[in-house]
């Protein structure tokens, strides 16, 4: 697995992405294998040159040694022969163990050819593909039987290719050398006679242009000045490897733990990979193929010119790195632990992002190069000395920062319920009393409403008694700056945090989360809050309720997944370690290439991988676990809310379902591998929307059983959501804002139902435009409940903040290690204004 990871893996990762760029040029799969087989022997060929002179040389010694070495056998014998052998060897710099290079052109296709089994012997896209007269290339091509029996002929060919090469090649060979090749040849025969067709069209190909080589090797050449010098740069062994020590360390170990860090919570537990570290682990074997293979290529390389124009290479593909990774960033949105960008697509600031990126790698390459012709190759080696221990230090920092988060949320996963006690009641309603129930749907997308209830009109009556309020805007496009308004009115939007710099933002936050909470378990209500997003972790942490016994928290959204899929287990979800195992290295190129090739590289999040020719490996709208762990939490919501005669309840509850991205089975929109059949809405194509409306098809079910219970009447239900998704989609008025996103953005989703709320008289959901903000949140919880509602932690009364309009920000998403101690960091020109109508451009101001 060592050896594959990080000497086969990177040729399987350009066999990968050449394959997936001639398919969708040529739209044929047998051509891209004719394709990939040229690009992978025009990547070969230089290395086979290399070996091939170092062949030359090992048979020129040899043949020069061979004489004397007879002699001195025919005359010595024992020590004596041993010692004058070994003068022999050192006078002519030559050991018996450098007749291993006379075999090195055969051990150069070993790689190749495993990297390239290994991708074609899997790929399932090729199953029942036909090419030319091959029925299938995922079996053997039986072009035709012998007797009844099936003969292969691509494995004939191939061989029969490879031994005219080799008799071209082999002409003036020793004996020794001519019996490896015709022994390779045969060796192939055997172990490709079987094999899938597609992997002996490649191997065909590639004997084939073996043998274009041969034949114009053998033509005469013009003779050249080859001892003429041109002025070299000077350069070093040592700068050479220091090259590749940075972009090993840059690409394996810096990167790859700056992202692992930013969330260690969600690389966390991931099927059977518990810790973060394995993911990062395998990522850093895999980037150790650029110091085995970069070695491989500079001991190939003839003293002199070529190396040190090799390491003048190396240094700028290092600093070219270095400078890509930490100087231009890239603003795409979030990132899921699936590797898929929220918002993958250029803004009108990227283009000065590009020049700004050609303009420093210009630098880079003039300041490299004056050092070269300066002769400052100790400086230059002091530099990337220092730039090495930077990139260790980074990644140890990164390391720590992963162990924490991981310890984090191992302890919380250690706090989950056992099987046993897994249905017992969470969520507790009185008849008798008052509940308030205020669901925050992260990520829900307001302008889907009215899609959701045309598709599936049964929710009107599962809805019977809301108002929706589409006039709704949000106080951030992410969870972090977004929610804390939402739990704690207006004193928390991003601005007013802002204002009280005395206090941490950690602090605010938390005020903000225990608002609500508070205010209802001290005048006597029941309280139980569960999975509160604070500070975004997968599980929270539950220690900013321990102050409060009266408070019941819990995390449990997370709980039912296992039992679900016990109940259906024909569905299975994306192998989310299996991908990262595969693309995390690929994350890394993506962040030290130039801005304008990241797109390109990152494939609409296939990463220019073959899942992208492949519906039932789909990653984007595909099946992940969390999606899985989110749905069953929300079916089983009736299973585990109990209702008694007891106190009025406070119940705050935190649903992720509509955060995510998957396509699901219509008409019930439920998870499965491959959803066929998408549904019938205007929306059908996008994966949020299978999300929203599997999200209200769920709560439609659960407010049914509440009613069947008896308490759906005597509750007030918020559903509110933190943010939405900055979708460019047809919904109603959803228009261009000035820093560029889309209205939906923004437009936070809220529907509110009363105690004793009437029903519309056409039965359907009632709709109010009133100017709304999910801040307003706490107000509608604790109207007329609560004499003289104030701020338990400022005493300031709870008032609304919006009549002269409201300032949101446009910070991308951001965790806490990413601002100050006690503020966001919010730029001047981050921030717009909004008042009245939102559906208008004109109220909007930056």
């Amino acid at each position: 697995m060592l050896f594959f990871n990080s000497f086969i893996f990177p040729l399987t990762q350009i066999i990968e992405t050449v394959y997936v760029l001639a398919f969708r040029l040529l739209h044929s799969h047998g051509l891209a294998i004719v394709a990939m087989s040229c690009a992978v022997s025009a990547l070969y060929l230089p290395l086979a040159a290399l070996a091939e002179k170092q062949q030359e040389q090992e048979r020129a010694l040899q043949k020069k040694l061979a004489p004397k070495i007879k002699k001195i056998k025919a005359v010595f014998t024992g020590d004596e022969r041993y010692l004058i052998l070994s003068v022999l060897y050192r006078q002519n710099h030559w050991h018996p163990a450098y007749a291993f290079r006379s075999s090195l052109g055969v051990l150069f296709v070993i790689p190749f050819f495993i990297a390239a089994y290994s991708f074609l012997s899997h790929l399932s896209a090729l199953r029942g593909v036909s090419f030319w007269c091959i029925r299938d290339m995922s079996a053997p091509d039986r072009l035709f039987d012998l007797g009844g029996l099936p003969v292969n002929v691509l494995p004939l060919l191939m061989t029969l290719i490879n031994g005219l090469s080799g008799a071209v090649y082999d002409k003036a060979a020793a004996t020794g050398d001519k019996v490896r090749l015709w022994g390779t040849a045969r060796i192939f025969l055997v172990l490709l006679y079987n094999s899938p067709a597609a992997l002996t069209i490649y191997w065909t190909m590639n004997n084939l242009l073996s043998l274009a080589k041969n034949l114009l090797a053998k033509l005469p050449k013009k003779r050249t000045d080859s001892q003429r010098e041109t002025q070299l740069l000077p350069a070093s062994a040592g700068n050479f490897a220091l090259s590749l020590g940075i972009l090993f360390v840059l690409t394996g170990i810096a990167l790859p733990g700056f992202l692992l860090a930013s969330s260690p919570g969600e690389f966390s537990f991931i099927g059977t990979t518990r810790s973060p570290f394995p993911l990062w682990g395998v990522t850093v074997i895999q980037s150790a193929g650029i110091l085995l293979w970069g070695g491989v290529v500079y001991g190939l390389c003839p003293p002199g010119r070529v190396r040190r124009r090799l390491s003048l290479c190396a240094v700028l593909c290092a600093f070219w790195a270095l400078t890509d990774a930490f100087l231009i960033p890239e603003n795409f949105g979030y990132l899921t632990n699936t590797l898929i960008f929220s918002d993958p697509r250029l803004s009108p600031s990227s283009y000065k992002w590009f020049t700004l990126n050609i303009l420093l790698l210009a630098g880079v390459t003039a300041g490299s190069l004056v050092l070269f012709r300066l002769k400052k190759t100790a400086l230059l080696t002091v530099i990337q000395l220092i730039v090495l221990m930077s990139l260790a230090g980074f990644g140890a920092v990164n390391a720590v920062k992963v162990y924490q988060g991981f310890s984090v949320e191992r302890a919380l996963k250690e706090t989950g319920y056992s099987a046993s006690g897994l249905f017992a009641p969470q969520f507790t309603f009185t008849k008798t009393g008052k509940n308030v129930l205020v669901i925050m749907l992260d990520q829900a997308i307001s302008g889907y409403v009215p899609a959701i209830f045309q598709e599936k009109p049964e929710l009107n009556a599962c809805f019977s008694g809301f108002v929706w309020y589409p006039n709704c805007v949000s106080f951030a496009g992410h969870t972090f700056a977004g929610a804390p308004p939402l739990y704690g009115g207006y004193e928390y939007t991003p601005q007013e945090i802002n204002r009280r710099g005395t206090v941490s933002l950690a602090d605010k936050h938390r005020e903000a989360y225990l608002l609500l909470p508070r205010l209802f378990s001290e005048a006597g209500w029941q309280v139980i809050v569960t999975d509160p997003p604070f500070d975004c972790p997968p599980r929270t942490n539950l220690s900013i309720f321990t102050a409060y016994p009266r408070i019941q928290a819990k995390n449990i959204m997370k709980n039912y997944a296992p039992y679900w899929l016990g109940e259906h287990p024909e569905t299975e979800g994306i192998n989310i370690a299996g991908l990262l195992y595969r693309t995390l290295s690929r994350f890394s190129l993506f962040k030290t290439v130039p801005v304008f090739l990241r797109l390109f590289l990152y494939d609409g999040g296939y990463w220019l991988t073959a899942a992208s020719l492949l519906t039932g490996e789909d990653v984007q709208g595909g099946l992940t676990e969390t999606v899985i762990a989110d749905y069953a939490f929300f079916e089983t919501l009736p299973r585990i809310t109990a209702v008694n005669s007891g106190a009025d309840t406070y119940t705050a509850l935190y649903g992720h379902l509509a955060h995510s991205a998957s396509f699901l089975q219509a008409p019930d929109y439920i998870p499965v591998r491959e959803a066929t059949n998408r549904g019938n809405s205007l929306f059908a194509d996008e994966a949020p929307y299978h999300m929203n409306i599997a999200s209200f098809l769920l709560l439609g079910k659960w407010f049914d059983f509440l009613k069947a219970q008896g308490v759906y009447d005597n509750t007030r239900i918020i559903i509110v959501s933190d943010h939405g998704v900055d979708l460019h989609s047809p919904f109603p008025n959803n228009i261009k804002l000035p820093n560029g996103k889309s209205l939906e953005l923004y437009n936070a989703l809220l529907l509110v139902k009363d105690f004793y709320a009437p029903v519309a008289v056409d039965g359907a959901l009632s709709e109010m435009p009133d100017f709304m903000t999910n801040a307003d949140t706490p107000l509608l919880a604790i109207q007329d409940l609560l004499e003289n509602p104030a701020n338990p932690f400022t005493r300031n009364p709870l008032t609304s903040a919006k009549a002269q309009g409201v300032t949101i920000t446009t910070i991308p998403r951001m965790s806490s290690g990413q601002h100050t101690h006690t503020k966001y960091k919010i730029r001047p020109n981050q921030y717009l204004r909004v008042r009245d109508t939102i559906f208008n451009l004109e109220n909007w101001t930056k």
